[in-house]
């Protein structure tokens, strides 16, 4: 379809949004373009509230190790590369309250800052409500399906490793364009394999070398970047 084109994004973080101490730890967005895939983006951010129970999610439900972490992005080259991505796009994320909030939080301070993207609706309660009769929900709430269930249920298989940035968004945006054109079909990627963009330390590249030292206090752990 022409006419169709948007960014899908996907977080990964050290927690839920009940906890104060959760952060955005991975970033993954595309942008789709007449139903392909055009071009990619991910990297992991260095979180400025790191405790080891946030630690523990990283490494179980994303794999992420501390060494991602300490050569993350700082926050104004994750805000810098996220509105450079989106630019004045629609961006949809299937959690879009979950994703919309931490970004806010991680990157502009406050639960309800303003992230100043141009966000659609939500793409898990749209799919919830386009299939209520198939989804689990309760009283006065919109039928939901988690990401991979969303996908069994149209007859797309989940490709990549669960939990990632970029392999979510990547299943994301296949099921965004199923609920804009009514096909539920693999989106052809034109944008060449991404790498997740970190700070190596490494000056002969160019790019600004990070050396981190992690101290424990109680439960938190403190990035240092040097």
């Amino acid at each position: 379809p022409k006419d169709v084109s948007f960014v899908f994004l996907d977080t990964e973080t050290t927690g839920l949004p009940d906890d104060p101490d959760a952060r955005v730890t991975e970033l993954g967005m595309v942008r789709v373009s007449e139903g392909r895939i055009v071009a990619e983006c991910a990297m992991f951010v260095h979180p400025e509230v790191l405790t080891e129970e946030g630690m523990e999610v990283c490494t179980t439900i994303s794999h992420t190790d501390l060494a991602d972490l300490e050569a993350g992005l700082s926050l104004d080259q994750v805000r810098m590369l996220l509105f450079a991505f989106c630019g004045s796009s629609e961006v949809y994320a299937f959690n879009r309250g979950f994703d919309e909030r931490m970004l806010a939080r991680t990157l502009f301070g406050a639960d309800d800052a303003d992230t100043q993207l141009r966000w659609g609706p939500c793409t898990m309660r749209a799919f919830g409500r386009r299939y209520a009769i198939y989804g689990s929900g309760g009283p006065d709430r919109d039928p939901v399906f988690s990401l991979w269930k969303a996908l069994q249920f149209v007859g797309l298989a989940f490709e990549g490793d669960a939990h990632r940035a970029l392999t979510d968004a990547r299943a994301g945006a296949r099921l965004q364009l199923g609920l804009m054109t009514g096909a539920y079909v693999p989106v052809i990627r034109e944008a060449p394999e991404s790498t997740i963009l970190r700070l190596k330390a490494s000056s002969s590249t160019g790019t600004p070398s990070v050396r981190s030292r992690t101290t424990v206090r109680g439960s938190r752990i403190t990035l240092h970047g040097v």
